[in-house]
């Protein structure tokens, strides 16, 4: 065969293989799907079950870059690959994939090994933190569809054609929010209709046509991994041992900022029992987080947002941040910076911050 027609037949069998889950996901599926709302509940209820396989998140947030955050950020601008060992809700493994290497993170029931392949690094870091930026495993098809699955009324939720995913028949649902208060248009969900385990989720924002927010298997077999997948044995070289605010920025505000944040922002209610520098309010969809930033610290976030445009607040002006899907307002206000963050209009976004006047610095 001359030269030129082999590379044609080996460029035709690649293109053959990277088209196949397109062509199986296209095939007539038929399930026997429980009713929407049962469905639901089993998805809400799958957080014990193993899994294994291989996930392909696609975000397009557009947020910027801030110190600090460049991990998450980069996790909502862009594409990812993962590959996830889940034994349990405490003893699991997510390598993200890249092309200069990976980074691995092993959780176990006292904390994370994290390895770092580009750098040669591995860092023990032991607990859980009360408060933490979003990490590739929030990104998986069962626990973001576990979150949204959660924050959903049976009312809410409506039968999908199912597809096939990841070589499965799945089961599909839809969720449209009936509020007006969140920038949340709808997410779809294709589950295992057996088990109740999400298997793709599609999370789209108000006038948008395309899903801002995807993230589904390519390969998954629901069974146990071996011990030796989600045991992490340290290579050769040094340990770094750090505690959580060394090694994520919302842990560092929560653990050492003194801002005690207010049971009630707005008329949403605090969801974290105790106050902390870093908390949750609300429910459902509309669920909100703010954030204290005290003296010098606010200086240095201040200044990387000193391009978003500006908008006038209850307690004077602030910087607010639009993206399809979450907002953010921040706001100078008594020698500190807060940031109210949420998946909310900014109308909402500019009255809860009529609360802040409460907020003050107390002792820890």
């Amino acid at each position: 065969m001359p030269r030129a027609w082999r590379w044609i037949v080996v460029a035709s069998g690649v293109v053959a293989l990277v088209a196949i889950p397109a062509v199986v996901g296209a095939l007539p599926v038929s399930v026997a799907a429980p009713p929407p709302a049962v469905l639901l509940q089993r998805v809400v209820q799958s957080t014990a079950l193993p899994y294994q396989g291989y996930v392909l998140t696609e975000a397009n947030l557009g947020l910027p870059d801030i110190a600090g955050a460049g991990d998450a950020t980069r996790l909502l601008n862009n594409a990812s690959r993962l590959r996830v060992w889940v034994d349990g809700a405490d003893r699991w493994r997510v390598d993200q994939l890249s092309t200069v290497g990976e980074n691995d993170t092993y959780a176990d029931q006292a904390g994370v090994w994290i390895w770092d392949s580009g750098h040669h690094k591995t860092t023990r870091v032991d607990g859980q933190p009360d408060a933490r930026l979003v990490r590739p495993s929030d990104l998986l098809p069962p626990e973001l569809g576990r979150l949204l699955a959660g924050a959903a009324a049976p009312q809410e939720v409506r039968a999908l054609p199912p597809r096939r995913v990841a070589n499965v028949a799945a089961a599909g649902l839809r969720i449209t929010p009936h509020t007006d208060a969140t920038t949340i248009a709808a997410v779809d969900l294709w589950v295992d209709p057996n088990s109740g385990l999400p298997l793709e989720v599609a999370v789209y924002g108000r006038g948008t046509s395309q899903a801002v927010l995807r993230s589904r298997f390519l390969d998954v077999s629901e069974t146990h991994p071996s011990s030796s997948l989600v045991t992490f044995e340290p290579p050769s070289g040094p340990v770094e041992y750090d505690d959580w605010d060394d090694v994520d920025v919302a842990a560092r505000i929560d653990q050492r900022s003194p801002i005690l944040l207010p049971n009630v922002l707005g008329s949403l209610a605090r969801r974290s029992a105790e106050p902390a520098a870093v908390s949750t309010y609300g429910a459902g969809f509309t669920v909100v987080a703010a954030v204290g930033i005290p003296g010098r610290a606010s200086y240095e976030f201040d200044r990387q947002l000193a391009k978003l445009p500006t908008v006038d607040t209850p307690v004077g002006q602030g910087r607010l941040l639009q993206t399809p899907l979450l907002n953010g307002l921040v706001v100078p206000n008594g020698g500190a910076l807060y940031a109210i963050i949420g998946a909310v209009p900014p109308s909402q976004l500019t009255s809860l911050a009529g609360s802040l006047p409460a907020l003050g610095v107390a002792p820890r």
